[in-house]
């Protein structure tokens, strides 16, 4: 008859989790940290959203002067993102009265005539969701300067986007692109009275093929499980008392 001991059996199991925790749930463990620890550093950067020219072609969702709230003249308006304008879910404000109407194709707002002069300076567009792309058409009624501010969904005061100020000059009108992050409000401001404002359309980014923060957290998870389950094996060997001899 041939006796085969367990105890050595259960401590070469024991050795031989240790040597693949050594070889790999370690550095794998690691190497998950460290990209997690990259991702992160990256992620304050996607905060600050951009302003730059734009010669692309109209973002998806383009905002129509509102059919269903026609609120005129006064100095908060309503824009619609509905195709046929049935709902009222962009609010646009400005620092005086507003005029909005529908022109080629999208919204288009000027000073209001009814407050006799030309004082518009700027405008908060502020839809009801949550947007990380809003493009733009600005004609100023003299040479000045563009700058554009936001608000992140994440919470915060205004933040000025990153390329402001940009100069332009006088009647000649320049669409712009604002992005970065996921914002709520943009407001478009003018050092010298904007002549009008057309073209606003609406985007939002979808993901990119990194994880996203929350999946690197899983994974780091995972890891970390699946080394404990193999330490404890090994503890749980360790503490076994010596067994009786089997035989076969």
């Amino acid at each position: 008859m041939i006796l085969f001991p367990l105890t050595p059996i259960k401590r070469e199991i024991a050795i031989r989790g240790e040597r693949v925790m050594r070889l790999f749930f370690r550095p794998a463990l690691r190497i998950a940290a460290g990209i997690l620890a990259a991702f992160c550093a990256q992620s304050p950067a996607l905060a600050q959203a951009t302003l730059a020219q734009d010669s692309g072609t109209a973002l998806t969702t383009v905002i129509h002067d509102s059919q269903t709230n026609a609120a005129n003249d006064t100095q908060t308006v309503y824009g619609s993102t509905d195709l046929l304008a049935q709902s009222a879910d962009v609010q646009l404000t400005g620092n005086t009265n507003l005029n909005l109407t529908e022109s080629g194709g999208s919204a288009f707002i000027t000073d209001a005539p009814n407050d006799g002069t030309l004082n518009w300076t700027s405008l908060l567009v502020d839809p009801t969701t949550d947007i990380s792309e809003l493009q733009f058409t600005l004609a100023l009624e003299q040479a000045g300067q563009l700058n554009v501010y936001y608000l992140l969904a994440t919470g915060g005061g205004y933040q000025l986007a990153n390329g402001s100020p940009i100069s332009q000059a006088a009647g000649t009108p320049v669409q712009y692109l604002i992005n970065g992050d996921v914002f709520t409000v943009v407001v478009i401001s003018s050092s010298v009275p904007i002549a009008s404002v057309t073209g606003l359309a609406t985007g939002v980014r979808t993901s990119g093929s990194l994880p996203e923060p929350t999946t690197w957290a899983m994974m780091l998870l995972g890891f970390g499980a699946i080394g404990l389950a193999v330490k404890r094996r090994k503890t749980d060997t360790r503490a076994t008392p010596a067994e009786n001899p089997r035989r076969r």
